[in-house]
């Protein structure tokens, strides 16, 4: 039997790879789309077939013939440990386990509590001292200092695909760079690639689609470029796209639901309001919406369905606020922007990073004072200040999460820029292993 419920080839690949029991991420890698555009078909996948869920989602793949069941050749084995235990303990006549299921749970039960209580203490003694904490025991170290890029510089763009690292363009000195460098967090080195063709700096960058995307930016001139050039890693080929509507460098760069947008920047004579929308389908851009006021060098995240637009500076003031932008109610200006918590402070030219919907921020300049600290914001509405690592972070250095890692190369300071490579270790995965003889 097969009812595919008017479901897309698209929405056909990932029901079947959800089936299968990929992650989105791991979807969106296998299909080059961003995890969430994966997000999007999941909804109307969902929504299409009738389920609420991936296990019910998985279930109707496997009773429509979407995507044949297990043998139980295939079905995979339970490993040693709880999970075993609590299958077993419900044979009948297996008194043993009977008496032992029980003792298990709880022993199980008291080393999840205290691995909890350790996790809580690790992220509670990362926190400023200004916040009150005091550590009840040795930290795990978070933050590790990685091999260095060849190159030293800031204002460069930084993007991952297939789990490395892309540091591209940047300045160092007076000189702007078109250099392209890759980083393999599993070797921990550094390979360099095709230059970019044209050198920029003050720019950010977008993977999608196993493609980096990058827009204008500041040319050795001085000038402010619109042009737009895409990378394809496997490749390493340089090509062009639409450029945008004007020049742009210093803005806020964020792929949300299968579209990149550019918030703010500088166009070459000022600080402007604008947000653009890419569509890299069509390769058109569009003005979409306005920033409440004109800045630049702002931080921009997605996390689910909502941008979130940090701080920034208009040529005379840092900013503080936090704004939430949600595009997908495409309703007007005054609908489509909100407010959450605002930064300890006012920063601007940060670097930020999402993992598991925490919001990280790297570096940047608060009153003409470059910082070295990492903040998260964390979705009960209030940031949280973490220590920095031992090399300073400064401002415009390229900030990326790969995996449960987050990773800040380069950066400026004064007049001195870095090359740098810095991962801060944001989650902990605690095991709890449960041996039965």
């Amino acid at each position: 039997m097969s009812v595919n419920n008017g479901l897309s080839e698209r929405e056909l690949d990932v029901l079947k790879l959800v089936a299968k029991g990929a992650s989105n991420k791991e979807i969106a890698n296998e299909l080059y789309i961003s995890p969430n555009t994966v997000k999007v078909h999941l909804r109307k996948i969902f929504s299409k077939i009738g389920v609420t869920s991936r296990t019910e989602a998985a279930l109707y793949a496997v009773n429509t013939g979407i995507v044949p069941p297990l043998s139980e050749d295939q079905n995979p084995q339970p490993t040693a440990g709880l999970d075993t235990v609590l299958a077993e303990g419900a044979r009948p006549g297996d008194e043993r386990r009977r008496v032992i299921l029980p003792i298990v749970l709880a022993i199980g039960l008291i080393i999840l509590i205290f691995a909890s209580i350790m996790v809580i203490n690790l992220l509670d003694n990362t926190r400023d001292e200004t916040m009150g904490t005091s550590p009840s025991f040795a930290v795990i170290p978070r933050w590790h200092q990685m091999a260095g890029m060849p190159t030293a510089r800031s204002g460069l763009a930084a993007a991952s695909v297939e789990s490395r690292l892309y540091a591209i363009g940047g300045e160092a000195g007076d000189q702007v760079l078109g250099t392209v460098e890759m980083y393999d967090p599993e070797s921990d080195s550094w390979s360099i690639l095709g230059a970019k063709p044209t050198p920029v700096a003050d720019i950010q960058a977008v993977s999608f689609g196993g493609k980096i995307f990058i827009p204008g930016g500041r040319l050795q001139s001085g000038e402010v470029t619109s042009i737009l050039e895409t990378y394809d890693p496997r490749q390493d080929q340089w090509d062009q796209g639409a450029e945008l509507p004007l020049p742009l460098s210093g803005y806020g760069l964020v792929s949300h639901e299968g579209k990149i947008y550019a918030f703010g920047g500088f166009d070459g004579n000022q600080f402007v309001t604008d947000v653009f929308r890419y569509d890299p389908e069509q390769d058109v851009w569009d003005l979409f919406a306005s920033l409440p006021e004109a800045r630049g060098y702002v931080g921009v995240a997605s996390v689910n369905e909502t941008i979130h637009v940090l701080g920034g500076f208009d040529g005379e003031q840092v900013f503080d606020s936090h704004y939430t932008f949600t595009p997908a109610l495409d309703a007007g200006d005054e609908n489509l922007w909100g407010t959450a918590a605002s930064m300890p402070e006012g920063v601007y030219g940060m670097g930020v990073a999402t993992i598991a919907d925490v919001i990280y921020m790297a570096g940047g300049v608060s009153d003409q004072e470059r910082k070295s600290e990492l903040i998260a914001y964390f979705q009960d509405d209030e940031w949280k200040v973490i220590e920095g690592p031992e090399n300073w972070i400064g401002s415009q250095a390229g900030v990326i999460a790969i995996g449960e890692d987050v990773f800040v190369v380069g950066g400026r300071n004064q007049d001195q820029v870095s090359s740098s490579n810095q991962r801060y270790q944001a989650i902990f995965t605690v095991s709890v292993p449960v041996i039965i003889k």
